[in-house]
């Protein structure tokens, strides 16, 4: 059976992952598609230490696009099949067990709310690159996500792309950095093109529940004798992560978009409330089970600021919220002391709630802007909410 393949249904053929909306320990919501290349939508919809069971719904080309464009929510495409046929695979000890699921049994499910959409965000697809991960059997990157300090029972997809475009950011700036150690004259466009396509991490079997990473399958021991050019770019990833006083001009030269990247990832962990556990896949290796919290990736940041030559300076403040707007992304905010700080929201800040009873601490960037008369302001971003 193709890895791909997710189960064998009698009246459709073999089943094959195609987009996946929704993940947690496996996926949740997604797409399957047949060899004819007909669409289905499936959900875990019940799961136990003993089994776990899935809807899957037949969809039109023009249902599926409603769907991803979220003009149905996720209960309609079950309760409302313009096709009818849904049907479930059950999965426990001894296999896969299929059967139909009447129409009024429907409404009885362990569906989502009527109200609750897709919120689908395309860039999270990268469907050539977990094909080749299967294809060339390329190193998987697992990934998990950890928000505010708590085990998260699930991520949509959107919030889970933003993370997986920044964490991407970073072998995009090893491969230009790669790419730049090259000689003008030796450096084709086919040499660039192996080069960047070497740098795309491969999603397949992606873990979602605390954000890091781990590499499936990888001695790291003997990472660098490892023949395939992924491992190479993830051992610089894993040098950039140790880098300290200890490394020189040399290094910061040779890797400096990567270090820009990085500096980014860790900006977007800190607005988006994350920590960070990096697990290494095996006992031996230092990275084992081991964990970034806040403070660390705030350490970090700073010290990337000062290396890349961003003038800002990182506050954490005390006090209670004095305005929010939420259309223009600003805020004011009254610190203990009794001063009051005003500034916009960061690009990747993720807030909905803001509690103005509750004293609290938060994050922000201070940075020093200078007029053309020569007058000095001071700007405040928000970062985070600690």
């Amino acid at each position: 059976m193709n890895e791909n393949s997710f189960v064998c249904s009698p009246r459709y053929g073999e089943l094959y992952y195609d987009e996946i909306f929704l993940y947690y320990d496996g996926p949740c919501l997604f797409s399957l598609r047949n060899i004819l290349g007909y669409r289905f939508i499936a959900i875990l919809e019940r799961e136990d230490s003993a089994r776990s069971r899935y809807v899957i719904a037949p969809v039109s080309v023009a249902r599926y696009k409603a769907f991803v464009e979220n003009r149905y929510s996720i209960r309609h495409v079950f309760t409302k099949s313009e096709m009818g046929g849904v049907f479930a695979a059950e999965f426990n000890q001894h296999g896969a067990h299929l059967y139909d699921i009447a129409a009024d049994e429907l409404e009885n499910l362990n569906l989502p709310d009527d109200a609750e959409m897709l919120e689908y965000n395309g860039s999270y697809l990268r469907n050539e690159i977990v094909y080749n991960a299967s294809e060339f059997n390329v190193p998987i990157i697992q990934k998990s996500l950890e928000k505010h300090g708590e085990h998260r029972q699930y991520i949509f997809a959107r919030e889970f792309a933003r993370e997986s475009e920044g964490f991407q950011r970073i072998f995009d700036g090893i491969a230009k950095d790669a790419i730049q150690a090259i000689p003008e004259d030796k450096c084709t466009p086919k040499i660039k093109k192996r080069i960047k396509e070497s740098c795309q991490i491969p999603l397949m079997k992606t873990y979602a529940a605390s954000f890091g990473v781990q590499i499936e399958g990888i001695e790291f021991a003997s990472l660098g004798e490892d023949e395939s050019d992924f491992c190479k770019h993830i051992a610089t990833y894993f040098a950039l992560l140790e880098m300290g006083d200890s490394a020189n001009d040399d290094f910061y030269a040779q890797h400096k978009h990567a270090i820009v990247a990085l500096r980014k990832y860790y900006k977007t962990l800190l607005s988006l409330g994350f920590d960070v556990k990096l697990q290494a896949a095996t006992p031996a290796h230092k990275y084992y089970k081991s964990y970034l919290q806040k403070a660390t990736i705030l350490e970090r940041y700073q010290y990337l600021n000062g290396i890349i030559g961003i003038d800002t300076e990182q506050l954490t403040l005390v006090g209670t919220w004095s305005e929010i707007n939420i259309d223009n992304k600003t805020f004011k905010f009254k610190c203990k002391s009794g001063e009051m700080v005003a500034g916009s929201f960061d690009e990747d800040f993720d807030e909905s709630i803001f509690d103005f009873e509750s004293e609290i601490s938060v994050i922000v960037d201070k940075a020093i802007s200078v007029a053309r008369a020569g007058d000095e302001s001071e700007k405040y971003t928000l970062l985070s909410i600690v």
